[in-house]
C-alpha cells in the first residue's frame, strides 16, 4: 500500500496527528525552546492573576475563549509541576493543535465533491499551513487561532451549503468555541441558517440541527454583544461608519486575489495595478477551472465572494483601538489562504498536469509561482523587518523564560517581569524572597 492509499484509508483522527507532525517539523525547537508571542502573554498574565474569572475577559474588545482557556490550562498544569516551562509548553501545544485541527480539517472531513481523492486534500490543507507562514508570526502562536479558525469556519459553512453535512457533535462543538474566539468568526450563523432553510423546506429536519444551529446563532449573538459593550461600541452601530465601510470592503474583494502570492510578495509590487489584476486573474480562475458544474461553480464564486466581503466589512466597522487595516497585515490571511486553498482545488481537479491548452498552463505555471514564493517566504518565519526571529531570538522571550526558571515559584504571589518586543510583558511567578 502506497502513502497516497494509506491517507485514503486513514481514521481522521491519524491524519490530524499525521498533520500535527509535518506542522512541528517545520521548526523542531518548538518543542524545547519556550517562546510566547505578543497577546499570548495578555491572555497568561490574565490567567495567572485572576484564574478562570480571566474567561470571559474581553482583550481588543472581543472575547477570545479558546485563547483563555488554554492559558488557564497552561497555568494549571504549569502551577502543578512549579514550572514555567510546562506552562509555556502546553500553551504552544493548545495551539498546534487547534491550528492543526482547523487546516487539516478539509482532508479529514468529506469533501470529495469538491476535490475527490483525499490525498489531495490534504496536500493542500499542508499548502494552506505553509502558506500562513507568510504572515509574520502565524505559527505556533494562540494567537494564529483567530485566522485559521476563521478559515475553519469558511470550510464547514462550505460543506453545510453544497454538500448538506450537518459538523458531529465534536466539530459543532469547535465552531462554537470558534465563534466565541473572534467576530469575524461569526458569519458562519449564515450558512447554518441557509442550511436550515433548505432542511426546512424539505421537511427533513431535525431536532439535533435545529439545536446545533441554535448554539452556533447564540455563540454568534454573545459575541457580537461583547463587542457592542466595548467603549467604541458606536463605530458598529453608526449607518455612516457601516456605509463607509461597503466601498473599502468591496475595494478589498477586489484585490484580495493578489494575496494568493503571499504578503511579502505584495510588499514589492505596486499594490494599485497588481492587486487589481490578481483579483480578476482569481475570479476568471475559480470560475473556469473549479469543474464542480457551471451553475454549482457560480454558487460557489458567490459563497467565497460573500464570505471575503463579510470578512472586511467586519473588519472595518469593528471597534479596535490599536488596529490600523493597511498596517495589520494580519487581516488579509484568511482570505489569502481561502484564495490559495481555492487555486489549488482547482489544479487537483484537473485530469493531467501535462495539457496543451495554453490558458491551463498559464494556470499550472502560476500555481507553481504561488508555491515557491509560500516556501520561499515561510521558511523566513520573521517579522518587522530584522528586529527579531521567531524562533532564535530573546525578544520572545526564550533564554528569558529558561533564566527565570529555576526561581519559579507558583505558590508566590511575587511575579518577575520579563520584557519582550514591542512592549508586551510577561508575568513569570518566583520565590519571594529574590
Amino acid at each position: 500500500m502506497d502513502v497516497k492509499e494509506k491517507i485514503e484509508n486513514m481514521k481522521p483522527v491519524y491524519l490530524w496527528l499525521l498533520f500535527v507532525i509535518l506542522y512541528v517539523s517545520f521548526s523542531t525547537e518548538v518543542l524545547w525552546r519556550p517562546f510566547i508571542f505578543a497577546e499570548d502573554t495578555v491572555f497568561l498574565n490574565n490567567a495567572l492573576t485572576d484564574g478562570f474569572r480571566s474567561l470571559f475577559y474581553r482583550h481588543a474588545e472581543y472575547w477570545e475563549i479558546i485563547s483563555r482557556l488554554s492559558a488557564n490550562l497552561a497555568i494549571f498544569l504549569g502551577s502543578a509541576a512549579n514550572s514555567y516551562l510546562v506552562t509555556a509548553f502546553v500553551m504552544k501545544t493548545a495551539a498546534i493543535a487547534m491550528f492543526s485541527y482547523y487546516i487539516v480539517y478539509f482532508a479529514a472531513a468529506d469533501f470529495s465533491w469538491l476535490v475527490k481523492e483525499r490525498w489531495k486534500r490534504f496536500a493542500i490543507s499542508l499548502i494552506v499551513l505553509i502558506w500562513f507562514g507568510n504572515f509574520f508570526n502565524l505559527y505556533y502562536s494562540i494567537t494564529s487561532l483567530h485566522w485559521a479558525g476563521e478559515f475553519f469556519l469558511f470550510l464547514v459553512g462550505l460543506n453545510l451549503v453544497f454538500n448538506k453535512k450537518f459538523p458531529g457533535i465534536f466539530c459543532l462543538i469547535i465552531c462554537l468555541l470558534t465563534c466565541m474566539n473572534s467576530p469575524e468568526a461569526c458569519m458562519v450563523s449564515i450558512p447554518f441558517a441557509i442550511y436550515i432553510m433548505n432542511r426546512a423546506m424539505e421537511r427533513s429536519i431535525s431536532v439535533s440541527e435545529i439545536l446545533g444551529f441554535l448554539l452556533v446563532v447564540a455563540a454568534a449573538f454573545l459575541q457580537l454583544c461583547a463587542v457592542m459593550q466595548s467603549g467604541n461600541s458606536s463605530n458598529v452601530t453608526d449607518a455612516g461608519n457601516i456605509l463607509s465601510a461597503l466601498p473599502k470592503s468591496l475595494f478589498s474583494v477586489t484585490t484580495s486575489g493578489a494575496y494568493v502570492l503571499g504578503n511579502e510578495t505584495m510588499s514589492y509590487l505596486n499594490p494599485a495595478f497588481v492587486l487589481m489584476s490578481g483579483g480578476l486573474i482569481w475570479f476568471f480562475i475559480i470560475f473556469s477551472y473549479m469543474k464542480i458544474g457551471r451553475a454549482k461553480g457560480m454558487l460557489f464564486l458567490l459563497y467565497v465572494l460573500a464570505f471575503l466581503f463579510m470578512h472586511y466589512m467586519i473588519i472595518h466597522i469593528k471597534p479596535l483601538n490599536a488596529r490600523h487595516f493597511n498596517y495589520d497585515y494580519w487581516v488579509h490571511s484568511c482570505p489569502g489562504a481561502v484564495l490559495a486553498w481555492s487555486f489549488f482545488c482547482a489544479a487537483a481537479n484537473m485530469k493531467s498536469v501535462v495539457c496543451t491548452d495554453p490558458a491551463r498552463q498559464i494556470f499550472l505555471l502560476f500555481c507553481a509561482v504561488i508555491l515557491l514564493t509560500e516556501v520561499s517566504h515561510a521558511g523566513k518565519i520573521d517579522g518587522l523587518d530584522e528586529h527579531y526571529k521567531t524562533y532564535d531570538y530573546d525578544m520572545l522571550g526564550m533564554g528569558l523564560i529558561e533564566d527565570a526558571e529555576p526561581a519559579v515559584d507558583f505558590s508566590s504571589r511575587r511575579c518577575m517581569v520579563l520584557k519582550l518586543y514591542a512592549g508586551w510583558r510577561l508575568f513569570v511567578p518566583v520565590r519571594n524572597e529574590l
